[in-house]
């Protein structure tokens, strides 16, 4: 198995700004989101983990840290932030190739909702169960869904250590959620729930 993920709408970033054309637009409305490659490059990348893995900082997002049951005995870790900072993370998130494009997108200003830094440990590290974002947004009154994720993964990303899995996501309602071991899940309509629940473990 190639450890390759099968994507659609993937491009790659050029110079300073990356221009939403036609052919984009057509590719985030079909799919629901589009990839682009090289956003940040290797000195920036470097800059991002060299602060996060600065020590006062990694003792304030160890401090804050929420881990997530996947309900098979692992977890997922992450912390979350809302105000973007002075710091790399920040100017990233205020960036033209970040909040730039994502204004190009959604047609619309934008602004900052959260930040999140998910860690994932090798090999025992949980999983994030199948959720639509949305879903989430619209309990906190986002009654529409003009809001925008973006991803950016600071280490390998591939089938063979747990990368993100993105279905077609260009779903304009907020479908149901599902309770599922105390947690709120939610089954998208357009996959199997025996697929994206997990079966429970004892």
């Amino acid at each position: 198995m190639s450890g390759e993920c099968d994507l659609n709408g993937v491009y790659q970033f050029n110079g300073d700004t990356f221009q939403v054309t036609p052919e984009v637009k057509t590719d985030f409305e079909k799919y629901g989101y589009i990839v682009i490659r090289n956003v940040l490059d290797a000195t920036e990348v470097e800059k991002l983990i060299k602060e996060f893995e600065d020590p006062s900082t990694s003792e304030l997002l160890n401090n804050n840290k929420v881990q997530v049951s996947d309900c098979q005995g692992r977890e997922a870790k992450l912390t979350i932030w809302g105000h973007p900072g002075n710091d790399v993370s920040g100017m990233v998130s205020r960036s033209e190739k970040v909040a730039g494009t994502c204004q190009q997108l959604l047609g619309d200003e934008v602004y900052h909702y959260h930040g999140k830094l998910v860690t994932k440990e090798p090999f025992t590290g949980g999983a994030h169960l199948w959720h639509q974002d949305y879903g989430y947004w619209y309990i906190n009154e986002f009654l529409e869904p003009n809001m925008m994720t973006v991803f950016i993964a600071l280490d390998k990303c591939e089938k063979t250590n747990g990368c993100l899995q993105v279905p077609n996501t260009a779903i304009k309602s907020c479908d149901k959620f599902t309770d599922f071991a105390d947690k709120r899940i939610l089954v998208p309509k357009t996959l199997d729930s025996k697929q994206v629940i997990p079966k429970k473990t004892t």
